[in-house]
């Protein structure tokens, strides 16, 4: 190979690895292929192709361009990332056959740290299969007490404290499964189902404050996840703040507009502002979404009550009874349709035949039955 040509190579290595180090990833792939075009022993260039391809996910072409690199080069680097490769894909099988082959030329403590690797793998597998066999009334003693065996052994290991804090959970020790939701967020705070878990522990005891901080950094690096906002605004609903409350369900309905919680929990909302037509709106999507679930109907028949539209609201009120005959809300509305309309005896009438369903909240001061709401 010619001075000149080496000299090339070695500047549009530099192009390479900048556009690498600055994240343009598909242009220094260009510029590895190339540098492979012409030099087809650069293990270099075959090696960061395949760090490009596993950093995209695409994990049988990193293999195949690292097992490539390893045999022109065979490094303890080169070697590690093959079985990474292997570990994180969960080819356990090809990982042991791989090392069986190859690792009699490397150092000791090469040798125990792969092996070592290859273990934890085989440990962190088991976990899983472990916490996957398991059903709520079949958490032991010497379930939880492997579980937590492995949080010591790995307590590096994010996975372990989620499984651990999640079996916790299952057998109502909220403290306990705080503390190992905890732990593992420390180690991942990328991980939804940690965040959320969190989240929803600290909402169940109370600790809206912990929630909302947990929520709004995980906003930060998950901007388009749908359940955050829609906890936070359940969270806020809880707290009777409807102004921020409905700016959360508005933000999750625009990530997730076929929601139907969302949209319920934001026309309750919007009921509680009194914003009666936004509220209105959303319960006729709630009947688009879903034809079949009574809530849409039974809340837009409420809305309807209020603005003195009653025979609509008695018609949705039936449709409700249709898809949810044993709902009390959707009794007590109707019957104060029919005590609005004149209807007295039918009122009467449906008040005794529910006498075990219905129950009336009236009004201290004005005396009059409460529309309830959906």
């Amino acid at each position: 190979m010619s001075n000149l040509v080496k000299e090339e190579l070695n500047k549009i290595m530099e192009d390479a690895i900048a556009n690498f180090k600055s994240g343009n990833l598909d242009d220094a792939m260009v510029l590895f292929k190339k540098i492979i075009s012409l030099d087809k022993n650069s293990y270099q260039s075959i090696y960061n192709l395949g760090i490009i391809y596993s950093s995209k996910n695409d994990y049988k072409k990193a293999i195949k361009k690292f097992l490539e690199a390893f045999k022109l080069n065979k490094s303890e680097k080169y070697f590690s990332s093959i079985i990474d490769i292997y570990l994180i894909t969960n080819q356990i099988n090809e990982a042991n056959k791989f090392i069986n082959n190859n690792i009699s030329n490397f150092e000791d403590e090469f040798k125990k740290t792969i092996l070592e690797k290859l273990e934890y793998k085989k440990n962190q597998n088991h976990l899983i299969e472990l916490y996957n066999d398991i059903s709520d009334g079949r958490i032991t003693k010497s379930i939880i007490n492997k579980i937590e065996e492995y949080t010591k052994k790995y307590s590096h290991d994010s996975l372990g404290w989620k499984l651990l804090g999640s079996v916790y959970l299952k057998k109502d020790y909220l403290d306990e499964s705080i503390k190992s939701f905890q732990i593992a967020y420390k180690l991942n705070n990328q991980d939804i189902e940690i965040i959320l878990a969190l989240g929803s522990l600290y909402r169940e005891k109370k600790e809206y404050e912990k929630a909302m901080i947990l929520y709004s950094i995980a906003k930060k690096t998950l901007p388009n996840n749908f359940d955050i906002y829609f906890n936070c605004g359940n969270i806020l609903l809880e707290q009777k703040k409807l102004v921020e409350a409905s700016l959360e369900f508005e933000k999750a309905i625009e990530i997730y507009p076929e929601s139907y919680p969302a949209n319920q929990n934001l026309a309750k909302t919007y009921k509680e502002l009194n914003k009666i037509n936004e509220s209105k709106n959303i319960y006729k999507k709630m009947i688009e979404l879903d034809i079949n679930n009574a809530i849409g109907y039974r809340g837009l028949g409420a809305i309807y009550i209020l603005e003195g539209k009653l025979y609509k609201a008695e018609k949705l009120i039936l449709k409700s009874l249709e898809i949810d005959p044993e709902n009390p809300d959707a009794y007590q509305n109707l019957s104060i349709v029919y005590f609005r309309m004149g209807r007295n005896s039918e009122g009467m009438k449906l008040m005794r035949e529910n006498a075990g369903v219905i129950s009336f909240t009236l009004e201290k001061n004005k005396g009059s039955i409460q529309v309830l709401k959906d």
